[in-house]
Formats: structure tokens, sequence, C-alpha cells
């Protein structure tokens, strides 16, 4: 008869538990592709996982390696659910804009009208500011050499407010939203044109746009 060696594993054969520390530093990591773990939950609908996450110190502020916030790509996306969801969480700030054309979340709100206008108006009563500028990413820089003081007041000049957005996406909701909040009309783009000049722009392109048609 052949007896049976049954090897018990000890406690030095299992890796040690994390550390907090340590768990709080992956679970804030992007992968290979560049991806939060926090906003690939969120974007695949597994917000159990995304509570899970949080519960172990993800970030909800945290950037990707593109400087973007999760809160930043669920507007961008128009993930309501995800906007949301992320509004009801300590330390995700709903006024943080992006480095690169400090565009806020209001922004991209007020550029997408298909998205709820329930995440514009949270993101108003969570403190976004309605007259904030961007750097605005519609035009090209010029693409003559200039020096270091020339192209930072140029990269300056070109801003867009939530308003300016509202109006050029055609997203009512979002306008009536920000115009009731405190946004100023008198505000101008990097064009030098106010919001209604804006709105005409659109207007007369549409009545063109008739025409042609008909």
């Amino acid at each position: 008869m052949t007896e049976r060696v049954i090897i018990v594993p000890t406690d030095t054969q299992f890796p040690p538990p994390l550390a907090p520390l340590q768990l709080s530093r992956l679970v804030n990591e992007c992968d290979d592709r560049g991806h939060l773990p926090l906003d690939l939950a969120l974007s695949s609908g597994q917000t159990a996982l995304a509570e899970t996450l949080l519960e172990h110190r993800a970030d909800p502020d945290a950037r990707d390696d593109r400087g973007r916030r999760p809160l930043h790509l669920a507007v961008g996306r128009g993930d309501a659910a995800a906007c949301l969801f992320l509004l009801e969480r300590r330390g995700c700030r709903a006024d943080a804009a992006l480095d690169s054309t400090l565009e806020t979340p209001l922004h991209l709100a007020a550029a997408r009208p298909g998205l709820d206008a329930e995440v514009a108006e949270k993101l108003v009563r969570k403190g976004a500011n309605v007259n904030a500028q961007d750097k605005d990413s519609r035009y090209d820089l010029p693409c003559f050499p200039v020096n270091l003081i020339s192209f930072c007041i140029i990269l300056f000049l070109f801003f867009s407010t939530p308003l300016h957005m509202s109006v050029s996406n055609d997203n009512r909701p979002v306008f009536d939203l920000l115009l009731g909040s405190g946004a100023s009309s008198d505000v101008k783009s990097s064009e030098g044109f106010p919001p209604l000049w804006e709105a005409l722009k659109h207007l007369v392109k549409a009545a063109k746009l008739r025409k042609i048609v008909c």
C-alpha cells in the first residue's frame, strides 16, 4: 500500500499581505495601455468593483497617462451614470482642469448635447466654475518659430467658456443652466466674440445650409 504524502503549505510559502500604502499605489496605477483601474471599472458598468476600488484607496481624482481624470473621461464618453457616481465621492473635484487644455468637466458637458443635463447641474452644485476659460483646442497654434514668451501669450489667448461651448454645440439645456447659474454672457472667446455672436454665427450657417439643401 502506497502512502500518500500531503504537503501542507506554511505561511512562508504565500506572499506577504500588501501594506496599505502599497495597495493604494497599485489601485491608482495605470495599466500598460494607460488606463486607470477606477475608470476601467466605471466604463464597463462595474460599479460594485468601482466601490471596492474606492474602499481600497483608489483616488477619484487620479490622472491617467495623458493627464485625464476619471470624471473627464466619463463626461467625454457621455457616461452620465459614471459621472454622477464620481460626483458623489469625496475627493472628486468638479472643477479640476486638464493640464493640456484647461478644460473642466463642465466644458466637456457643455460640448455634449446628448449628455443628461443632470450631470451639468450636479457639476455646478459641486462648485464648477461657470466662467472657467480653457485653452481653446479648436484653434491651431502658429507653425512658425516663436520665443517662449510669445508662445505663452498665444497659448493663453486661445480660450472658451462653458457658455461658448454650449452655444457652439447647440446644447440648450446646459446653456439655460449656465445663464441661470451666473455665467457671464460678456466673456469673449479667443476670437474676441461673446456667446451671442457664436449663436448668430450658427443661425447664419444653418440658414445657408437650408438654402443649399432646398
